[in-house]
Formats: structure tokens, sequence, C-alpha cells
């Protein structure tokens, strides 16, 4: 197995901690749930996505929650990820 295949699958298992972590978290404190995701009456049995509630963006504007800097972002991409590429 390739150290690329090895980096890409861990990578994959802190995002799904990361994501558990989140869901248990909404659960706490009496938020969403992931069963909330699919409405009990909705017969159309299709994949609705929810709205994302990532918003924040990488920004020049001065006071930006995530200001543009050379080498301070890093993109990862897993292949395991049914959106990647």
């Amino acid at each position: 197995m390739s150290v690329r295949r090895i980096l890409l699958s861990g990578l994959a298992l802190v995002a799904a901690a990361i994501f558990a972590q989140y869901v248990l978290k909404q659960r706490q404190d009496g938020g969403a749930t992931i069963t909330d995701w699919v409405k009990p009456d909705d017969k159309s049995g299709e994949f609705k996505r929810q709205q994302s509630i990532f918003r924040n963006s990488i920004s020049k504007e001065s006071g930006a929650d995530f200001p543009a800097e050379k080498g301070r972002y890093h993109l990862y991409i897993s292949h395991a990820c049914p959106w990647g590429p």
C-alpha cells in the first residue's frame, strides 16, 4: 500500500471522527440529529441535502475570519469521498 493511500485513508478516518463528534455535540445541545435530515412524511425516497453550515471563506478583506495568507491553508482531497474529484 502506498504512503499516499495510507495518508488518504487516515484523513478519511479523521474526517469521519470529526463529523461524529459534531453529531454528538448537536444531540447534547438539543440540536439536530442525523435522523432529522429525513422528514418522516416525505415519500419521494430521494436524498435532500441540508443547507451547509460552513459559510466562512478565505478572504483578502481586513478583519476576515480566515485571512488570505500564502502557505497558511492546505487543501486535502480524499478519493474515498463521494463528493471528491
